[in-house]
């Protein structure tokens, strides 16, 4: 089963996403060009605000996170409004859809497992569903050089 993993506090270049960073930092996912990597976007913001306002009481003299959210709130109209709803969410799995732009849309499931260590770290774990048009679009990615081009390999036709 094809699948993506990556931090929490990593803008990742995931392998499957080798030109287009992964979304997932808080950072950019509130910018115009991340948006349209978002099939659901307004549902990611909410996520992303909830998450750090939990994050916020968890680590209330973290100063990059206190940071971050000064940077987003400073930035970002709609971060704005949703801080001041005050939600607190703790997402541990669900679905993420992005639109990637070689293979189009990916939908993922999404599973959060945090480190038992006081790291505040978690490991997020994305998946396709076996067979799945998203778990195609992955074995494409993976197959992909850094320039978007197939890469031969032995059981490849290209690769003889």
């Amino acid at each position: 089963m094809p699948s993506i993993l990556h931090t929490r506090a990593a803008a990742v270049q995931g392998r499957y996403f080798r030109r287009t960073r992964l979304p997932g930092n808080g950072r950019t996912t509130f910018t115009e060009t991340e948006r349209g990597l978002y099939a659901d976007w307004d549902q990611c913001t909410r996520d992303v605000v909830g998450h750090l306002r939990l994050a916020a009481g968890k680590y209330p003299d973290d100063p990059r996170l206190a940071s971050l959210i000064g940077e987003l709130a400073m930035g970002s109209e709609r971060f704005r409004r949703l801080w001041a709803r005050a939600d607190v969410r703790a997402r541990t799995y669900g679905r993420k859809a992005y639109r990637h732009p070689l293979v189009g849309e990916l939908e993922l499931h999404q599973e959060n497992f945090t480190l038992s260590d006081e790291s505040g770290m978690e490991l997020l774990v994305l998946s396709a569903a076996p067979g799945s048009p998203s778990a195609d679009a992955l074995r494409l990615l993976a197959s992909l050089d850094a320039d978007g081009d197939v890469r031969p390999t032995a059981t490849s036709p290209l690769g003889g």
